[in-house]
């Protein structure tokens, strides 16, 4: 019963291609936001070690 279930599902075709869509969108899309992610909170710290550089009192 649960084999002729399984193999039906197996050779059903008719979501493949948005599947696929979605599995290629997430491979590309979610390194994409860790890495731009990544590199907003290197410009934010970066900024803030500069301010804080430019407010030191040297002569």
């Amino acid at each position: 019963m649960w084999y002729r279930t399984l193999s039906r599902l197996w050779q059903e075709e008719k979501g493949a291609t948005t599947l696929e869509w979605a599995l290629l969108l997430a491979g590309i899309g979610l390194p994409a936001v860790v890495i731009m992610t990544a590199a907003l909170n290197l410009l934010v710290e970066y900024y803030r070690l500069m301010t804080f550089v430019n407010s030191l009192p040297f002569p």
